[in-house]
């Protein structure tokens, strides 16, 4: 998160913190070492009225899990053709996915992406809330939540992985690489000046390096 906050991602206020900083926890929760990622709430307002929120997979009506029909099964350019309701955040949603692709996070399913309505009218893509490398943990599948073009795969994935995306905004192809590709090159960058300080270990910045390595995107 503090990697995607570095490349200019709407990233709500986040820190680490320890499990005794909360009182009544039920009993059985595991808490692990005691520490916990704590993210601040974006769907309220200052006097606790609650902004409205939905995530992709209520509006798709996509049941969780890797079913047929599940959250695992769609492609992000469905995202993409519900986000032309949005505007301009077009774009972000295009670099959100770049960023995953880069990051390694194969876990940026419907439920992961979501719109938010500020006025109560008008749908925007809400901040990011769920951005994480997986690439980290051996168990987990090595490839991304949802196809982009043709593909899940990391090595797969480059410009002309944005096709359809474009067509899905009913955008311009060549504009649309362009974003990808520009975008991809500042998060390469981010990587190598910053990556000291997104708070992974030395292992977990060699395996993100490794993962980067293969991805052609911006390489």
């Amino acid at each position: 998160m503090a990697w995607a906050k570095n490349v200019g991602i709407d990233v709500p206020p986040i820190r680490l913190g320890n499990v005794t900083e909360f009182l009544d926890l039920p009993a059985g929760i595991p808490t692990g070492d005691g520490t916990v990622f704590l993210i601040q709430r974006f769907d309220r307002r200052l006097n606790d009225e609650r902004i409205h929120m939905e995530d992709f997979g209520q509006i798709l009506d996509r049941p969780p899990g890797h079913g047929p029909d599940g959250q695992y099964s769609m492609r992000y350019e469905h995202i993409a053709a519900l986000s032309k309701l949005c505007g301009a955040d077009v774009r972000k949603l295009c670099e959100r996915i770049v960023f995953c692709v880069l990051a390694g996070n194969g876990d940026a399913h419907l439920k992961n992406w979501s719109l938010i309505y500020p006025d109560r009218r008008n749908p925007r893509l809400s901040p990011a809330y769920d951005l994480v490398s997986t690439v980290l943990y051996s168990k987990l599948d090595d490839c991304l939540a949802l196809d982009i073009g043709q593909s899940r795969r990391y090595e797969d994935v480059d410009a002309e992985s944005f096709n359809l995306f474009a067509r899905a905004v009913d955008g311009s192809q060549d504009e649309i690489k362009r974003w990808a590709i520009h975008y991809a090159y500042a998060v390469r960058a981010s990587w190598q000046e910053h990556a000291a300080d997104f708070g992974y270990t030395t292992g977990e910045r060699e395996k993100i390096s490794k993962h980067l390595a293969r991805v052609p995107l911006g390489r």
